[in-house]
């Protein structure tokens, strides 16, 4: 009795003394992590065994090493009703096999998986397109979010005895199954996006990593890369790090690891890339290689394992983790956060709350993107220590400084294992010691990893591309790559915020950001139809109004039959363009104007105005877009501006016309009201080029081509950045009253208009939205799935709640 009396009285001792409780709470982590590593004695050594199960069409296979002890699952069949449910909550939630299945680990513990398992679904012939084709994948809807769904990056397609089949390697599982993505042709190859065959200089090989943005798309009028070298010919290496994968893609990675005795996905590109750059197509030009991530560990392995290629000369690698990187560590990762509660891993590690969620949902995305790749990167691995740089091929590495996300583990517990996640330290993937490389030249920038395109990061690639010399970090005043008329005043410096309520903080500081961003459905669904076509649309009297290529329909009928373009919302009218003439519609309902117009065949975008006055965009020379407006004999330019993507847009006292330089503000009558250069608002040190603009609340918001939110305050000549490098792909900008929806493809943040801040949560949608437009506070977003068109309502929900109180 004396010595348990002892034991109690130690045991409260420590937890009074809450530093001394912490301090063992992350010893006892440490602990396990050295315990699950450390060799045993055979006689001691306690593994458990591998498990295979089969249920219906799912086969689920867990390695030995996934989890700290033996793990099987229940499985259960969901039925037609809930599968009926889920699609119809869930656009683009298409079952192929009529079968999805809840799988829930028997002994209650959700964990994450300490080496991937595989969940293998066998699918009827009919949805397979070919060898070489996708278009199926494993998707999985989170337990604890039942509105979204989320396909497993790297699904890969194949077949075996019992026939063809869908897998996944994955860290986890919910509510799973087999999905219809669009069929593409899978590739491993050099893509050209835009050749200069007048060119002496090099060609450019862009290698994306964990992010694909990097590649800047294969289109060659959308790709940043053609304006920061305009005179070269560029070429994309794509291949399926987060794309699904065909069967012939993974039967050429099986036959390779058989042959090297090594299964890494990575090896496997590098080699391939290696191949193509001693191609003879290939071979006869010299090539600079543009690297990310990832990327540049692919871009690292074929040169310097291939001393024999002698065609690239320059290399620039950004945000690589050439040594390694403690984010794809799923062992960390389970021990220490994903397993305990968010106030545990708080208390233990002190760090704030909300943080520990940020981080928790960072490190989880980033895992499940690089899927099997993610071995490849952790510290020590094997192909890791295969790295050699050359002395014959001059580098340049980039690296970053700052977290994305406001996330920053100075000072906790938590930074000695996660140094990618501290201030000054990594970009939230490479930490600055494990990008560099000995003896080559390296550059820091305040950037996270997927804030690559800021305007000092671009400049100093650029800078070290086209000479011999190595670049310092550049002071900049404004955008390097585009500058068209005269500097308006600088922007002046931010004042700094004393204690104040935060409208008066708003009003002085100017436009606030949140300390971090957390994932929330604040767009919830509550319909969707499938639609003939798709060009525009528009809302009228609450009522949503498309312009299709069939017709000009509303959400249950027909309006007008016909082929209908640039539908708009000019002056509480809809106008648009019908056939070959202009068609409105207003309080009294459809009216045909009189008149036919045959617009240009390069026309980019029309407005109507409420008096049938037609006003387009049409491509300049020399890089500039002109703004017209027919007549009978043909069209009269009314402005011409630099810049490119020209757009109209139409606000409450007339439009705005938008190149990726300029905001021109009209009345409906084509008089011109002011010019805004975005040379003349960018913020210091940053390129600005604009996609989308609004104005509201004496405010002038503008999406960027650089994925942030440009604020400026007209008035007082400030601007700020908000989102920044979050926004990936922003396209549109909806007014909902008090707030606005800032759009990318896969993308949405809030902003609160009144208080003058952007929102702390943000959604990410698993499909490519193509356009959309607000109808009396409600959001339509219009997408393509499996090549139809598709209309999705979603209602905002909770937009006055704070985004961690959920």
């Amino acid at each position: 009795m004396g010595i348990l009396k002892k034991l109690i009285s130690i045991l409260q001792t420590i937890v009074k003394r809450k530093v001394l409780l912490y301090t063992l709470l992350g010893g006892v982590g440490v602990l396990i992590i050295i315990f699950y590593f450390m060799p045993q004695k055979e006689e001691e050594e306690v593994k458990p065994a591998p498990v295979t199960q089969v249920s219906y069409n799912l086969v689920i296979d867990v390695p030995k090493d996934a989890f700290p002890y033996k793990k099987e699952f229940d499985i259960r069949k969901l039925s037609d009703a809930e599968i009926r449910d889920l699609e119809s909550r869930l656009p683009g939630f298409d079952v192929v096999n009529g079968e999805a299945y809840e799988v829930k680990p028997k002994d209650g513990r959700d964990e994450f998986a300490r080496v991937p398992f595989t969940v293998r679904i066998y699918v009827p012939a009919d949805y397979i397109y070919g060898e070489d084709y996708t278009g199926l994948a494993v998707a999985y809807v989170p337990k604890d979010n039942p509105n979204v769904y989320y396909p497993f990056p790297g699904s890969t397609i194949g077949k075996d005895d019992r026939g063809y089949y869908v897998e996944a390697k994955v860290f986890h599982a919910s509510i799973i199954a087999a999905i219809r993505i669009p069929a593409e042709r899978s590739y491993h190859s050099l893509k050209l996006v835009r050749e200069v065959a007048s060119s002496v200089k090099s060609p450019l090989i862009i290698i994306p990593g964990e992010d694909p943005s990097f590649s800047g798309g294969f289109g060659e009028a959308t790709n940043f890369w053609t304006s920061i070298f305009p005179d070269r010919t560029i070429y994309v290496y794509d291949y399926p790090l987060t794309k699904a994968r065909s069967m012939r893609y993974e039967k050429e990675a099986r036959d390779f690891f058989n042959k090297e005795g090594i299964e890494s996905y990575t090896l496997f590109e590098a080699e391939t890339l290696a191949s193509l750059l001693k191609d003879p197509i290939f071979a006869k030009n010299d090539y600079v290689i543009i690297a990310h991530g990832i990327g540049g560990i692919i871009a690292r392995l074929a040169l310097e394992r291939h001393p024999e290629i002698k065609n690239v000369k320059k290399i620039v690698l950004v945000s690589t983790p050439s040594r390694g990187t403690a984010i794809a560590n799923p062992m960390v990762f389970a021990s220490l956060i994903y397993e305990n509660p968010p106030k545990v891993v708080s208390d233990t590690f002190g760090i704030p709350e909300d943080l520990v969620l940020t981080v928790k949902t960072h490190i989880f995305t980033y895992i499940e993107r690089v899927n099997v790749f993610y071995k490849d990167v952790l510290p020590n691995s094997d192909v890791l220590k295969m790295l050699k740089p050359r002395s014959d091929v001059e580098y340049l590495v980039i690296s970053g400084t700052t977290p994305p996300m406001k996330i920053d583990l100075s000072g906790s517990d938590l930074e000695k294992y996660y140094p990618e996640l501290v201030k000054g330290k990594g970009d939230g993937v490479a930490s600055v010691e494990s990008a560099r490389i000995e003896g080559k030249p390296f550059l820091t920038f305040d950037m996270s990893f997927s804030d690559y395109s800021k305007a000092e990061v671009l400049e100093a690639i650029r800078s070290f591309v086209e000479t011999e010399k190595i670049p310092k970090p550049p002071e900049f005043k404004t955008d390097v790559f585009k500058e068209f008329g005269i500097r308006e005043k600088e922007v002046e410096e931010e004042e700094v915020a004393t204690k104040v309520q935060v409208k008066e903080v708003a009003t002085e500081t100017g436009f606030l950001e949140p300390e971090g961003y957390v994932l929330r459905d604040i767009l919830r669904p509550v319909a969707r139809k499938k639609i003939s076509s798709y060009d525009s649309g528009a809302c009228l009297n609450d009522k949503p109004y498309f312009a299709t290529g069939e017709g000009l329909e509303t959400w249950n009928y027909v309006e007008e039959k016909g082929t209908f373009r640039f539908l708009k919302n000019v002056g509480g009218e809809l106008t648009m363009i019908c056939g070959n003439g202009r068609c409105k519609v207003n309080v009294i309902g459809f009216s045909k104007m009189e008149g036919e117009i045959k617009l240009e065949s390069d026309v980019e975008d029309v407005l109507v105005n409420n008096d049938g006055d037609v006003f387009a965009v049409i491509p300049g020379e020399g890089g500039t877009e002109k703004l017209v407006i027919y007549t009978e004999n043909g069209y009269r330019v009314v402005y011409e501006a630099p810049g490119v993507r020209g757009k109209l847009i139409p606000k409450e006292d007339g439009f705005i016309f938008l190149t990726d330089s300029i905001i021109a503000f009209f009345d409906f009558k084509g008089k011109l009201q002011k010019v805004i250069t975005m040379d003349s608002i960018a913020v210091e040190g940053h390129r600005a080029a604009a996609v989308y603009a609004i104005e509201k609340e004496d405010l002038l918001f503008v999406l960027t081509e650089d994925n942030y939110l440009l604020v400026h305050d007209e008035k007082r000549k400030k601007s700020w950045m908000v989102g920044e490098g979050s926004i990936a792909d922003g396209f549109k900008i909806l007014d909902i009253g008090r707030y606005l929806v800032i759009l990318g493809k896969r993308v949405a943040f809030f902003v609160d208009t009144e208080d003058r801040k952007i929102k702390g949560c943000y959604q990410v949608f698993r499909f490519e939205i193509k356009d959309a437009f607000a109808c009396e506070g409600d959001v339509y977003l219009i997408t393509d799935s499996n090549g139809k068109t598709e209309v999705r309502v979603y209602k905002p929900v909770g937009l006055n709640l704070p985004c961690g109180n959920w």
